[in-house]
């Protein structure tokens, strides 16, 4: 006759191993799924052989070989020759020895692998190393887990190369960039020079300015012509002014009323100024114009407005002082 304790013990035992078989069960249910699933690749080696014994659906669409084939194979993942000219072999030994390991993206050619030499291209993958121990604690398998990256790792290598495309025409825009910035800098030189050249006051004898003007008078040149001489006058204390237009082809109002005005500021800051190389042309276009000429001083020649200025200048040297009253009458 059984003893009840020892009935009710047996039972709770049975009740714990039902559990137990459950749990694996449940376990061996979810790794047939995975084994079944074509969306994921799974191999289960030996360890220490690291030989398949198992493989998924998913494995063998990944690398279009029958897992019966690879399994009856002498392959070893220990003695890969791509794996090891790849330094991925340390890694193995790793989860052999019951570390789990996580692999970087890597490609893989099967046609340089005799036991999965197919018509499949160079694949890109991440691989997860599972150990599997048994009761005791030892590591007896291995679950290698593949995912297939080739078109992420696609999409990178054109990010890359878009990537070297843009720093390269960035670096082209900054020397371009920098090429037209000098390019600017030397214009704006030019134009620097051009226009101190456009304003020559020259200073042909203490107290005597010549400003001889060459080509068309436009508003910018009138304003940078009447800055420029107002400058000279007040820098040199000149006392004549001789503003030349020899070289001037034709005048309009504008240019006409301009040199009017800078004979006029002349005169507001202490300088007489004669206008020399008047042509017939443009003391016609003058007189057609109806420009106010006021007491402006003209010459036909720069000789003429020199000798004059000469003279004036001399007598003004060779006049008398005159006595200074002393204030009573």
């Amino acid at each position: 006759m059984v003893d009840e304790d020892e009935l009710a013990r047996l039972r709770r035992r049975v009740a714990e191993l039902e559990q137990q078989v459950e749990v694996l069960s449940t376990n061996a249910r979810r790794f047939a799924s995975l084994l079944a699933s074509d969306g994921c690749s799974v191999m289960v080696m030996n360890v220490p052989e690291t030989h398949p014994v198992a493989v998924s659906v998913g494995w063998e669409k990944q690398w279009r070989v029958p897992g019966a084939s690879i399994v009856a194979s002498d392959y070893r993942m220990l003695a890969d020759a791509q794996l090891e000219a790849k330094g991925v072999l340390p890694a193995v030994e790793r989860a052999c020895a019951g570390q789990w390991v996580v692999q970087p993206p890597m490609s893989y050619d099967p046609q340089q692998t005799e036991h999965v030499r197919t018509g499949q291209a160079v694949k890109w993958f991440v691989q997860f190393l599972c150990p599997v121990r048994d009761a005791s604690g030892a590591v007896v398998e291995l679950v290698l887990l593949e995912h297939d990256v080739s078109d992420l790792h696609e999409i990178a290598v054109r990010n890359e190369a878009l990537l070297r495309e843009q720093r390269q025409l960035e670096a082209s825009l900054r020397e371009r960039n920098q090429e037209l910035e000098e390019r600017f800098a030397f214009i704006e030189a030019q134009q620097q020079a051009i226009s101190a050249l456009s304003v020559p006051v020259i200073q042909v004898w203490d107290g005597i300015l010549v400003l001889p003007l060459v080509g068309m008078v436009d508003d910018a040149r009138a304003e940078r012509i009447l800055s420029g001489l107002l400058s000279a006058i007040t820098d040199s204390g000149a006392q004549q002014v001789i503003i030349d237009i020899t070289g001037v082809p034709t005048l309009d109002a504008a240019a006409a009323n301009a040199l009017i005005r800078a004979v006029a500021a002349a005169r507001l800051v202490g300088a007489q100024c004669t206008l020399s190389g008047v042509s017939s042309r443009i003391a016609q276009t003058i007189l057609t114009l109806d420009v106010e000429l006021g007491a402006l001083e003209t010459s036909g020649t720069l000789k003429a407005a020199l000798e004059r200025a000469l003279r004036r200048k001399n007598g003004a040297a060779a006049a008398p002082a005159r006595p200074v009253r002393s204030g009573r009458p």
